[in-house]
């Protein structure tokens, strides 16, 4: 069985995060956390797939807690949806401008907030040819890098002048002694 996408929401609100993990529990992992200044280190502890954050707290406010996940290079890649009484365009624009990759406004449709959060998730994660092309240079890399090495190594200890070859007849390393030779 595939394990559930992580949410972490973030609201001073009790009745707003027990609501929102009704809503969510049965197609996510969701936490929830009402004091905005644990946010950051939870984020960063837990990594979760998404946060669902309130604007309106005591302390620091969901828009600098925002700022701060997205300056953060441990928590820049999580997707975060505003969800907000706030809502006239000039707070839509501002939420968006703080790093928010998504705002919603209170009152909420359940569809659309989960519509927007599985595709908030799937836009997050690299595709499976990303993925696949990522691995295979990786590996070319990697495989590259050791034949460097290698070669590096084998220059370094010989003893006698040594020339290598790649099957293209280039010389592909050769020995302090051998340079000294040609």
């Amino acid at each position: 069985m595939k394990e559930k996408d992580k949410i972490l929401a973030i609201d001073d609100n009790d009745v707003n995060l027990v609501m929102l993990k009704a809503m969510l529990s049965e197609e996510y992992d969701v936490e929830t956390l009402s004091d905005g200044t644990l946010a950051e280190n939870r984020a960063a502890a837990t990594k979760p797939d998404l946060i669902l954050l309130d604007v309106l707290m005591p302390g620091k406010d969901g828009l600098s807690i925002c700022g701060d996940l997205k300056a953060n290079p441990a928590t820049q890649q999580i997707p975060i949806i505003i969800i907000s009484a706030r809502n006239t365009s000039d707070d839509i624009a501002t939420g968006l401008m703080a790093g928010a990759d998504d705002y919603m406004c209170k009152p909420f449709s359940t569809s659309e907030l989960k519509l927007r959060i599985r595709r908030r998730i799937d836009a997050s994660r690299p595709s499976e040819i990303i993925q696949n092309t990522i691995r295979k240079l990786t590996e070319q890399r990697d495989t590259a890098t050791y034949k460097a090495a290698l070669l590096q190594a084998i220059s370094d200890n010989a003893n006698e002048s040594v020339i290598l070859c790649r099957p293209d007849g280039i010389i592909a390393a050769s020995t302090q002694s051998t340079n000294e030779i040609l």
